[in-house]
């Protein structure tokens, strides 16, 4: 369980994800971990990968595998050849690991990975969503998806539904991010953030939080650290 958020400016991108791993079984649910990384670069390039759903892939955290040479290469060697054809290397990748442990799940989870950032070929940043939905009758599909200017996904996004394409106040507003500098688009997610624990805390429930990471990417690189 997750809340990922990202806002797309006219040269950066700003990812903001919490910091829970939680742990569900058919009697009890409880959180394992507090400062689990979600947000991850990729050395070389102006790239992260940000995820959502289940926690670990087969035996290994997700963090592992991510940051394992293998998908690290898929990214840095097709970067200049563009985001779809990196999408498609990472799911090459990846498919083989997500799938199994897909539908081996009890509670049919499933799996998303967001790839931001700037690519050579084309004239803005960009923003991927790539899910591996768990079907019935043991199917596991892959879906992928352009995000916008402002994104929100993991279980968090019921806190923010009604604010993702209204204006958050007087002075934060969708529509303003795209040309709007870095400064702007961080502090609308933290804003946003805030907005969606209330929501949170007024629910009586306990679906993200702990220590949430952020992640700045622009020409210069990536810039990740504490939000």
């Amino acid at each position: 369980m997750t809340l990922i958020l990202g806002a797309r400016g006219r040269q950066h991108v700003v990812l903001m994800a919490d910091g829970f791993s939680i742990e569900i079984s058919e009697d009890k649910t409880r959180v394992a971990k507090r400062d689990l990384t979600k947000l991850f670069g990729v050395e070389g390039v102006p790239v992260v990968i940000g995820h959502f759903g289940v926690n670990r892939l087969g035996a290994l955290p997700v963090a592992d595998v991510i940051e394992q040479e293998a998908v690290q290469d898929a990214v840095q060697q097709s970067w200049r050849r563009g985001l779809n054809v990196t999408a498609a290397k990472v799911i090459a990748q990846l498919d083989a690991m997500v799938a199994p442990t897909l539908k081996s799940h009890p509670l049919r989870s499933n799996f998303g990975l967001w790839l931001a950032g700037l690519w050579p070929c084309t004239d803005i940043p960009e923003v991927i969503e790539i899910y591996w939905n768990n079907l019935p009758f043991n199917r596991v599909r892959v879906q992928m998806k352009s995000l916008g200017d402002l994104s929100v996904g993991g279980s968090g996004l019921k806190y923010l539904r009604d604010l993702v394409s209204k204006p958050l106040d007087g002075e934060y507003e969708m529509k303003k991010i795209f040309e709007s500098p870095p400064e702007y688009s961080m502090e609308y997610l933290k804003r946003l953030y805030d907005r969606a624990e209330k929501g949170q805390a007024k629910a009586k429930e306990e679906l993200f939080g702990g220590t949430r990471k952020m992640a700045l990417i622009t020409a210069d690189g990536v810039d990740l650290g504490e939000g």
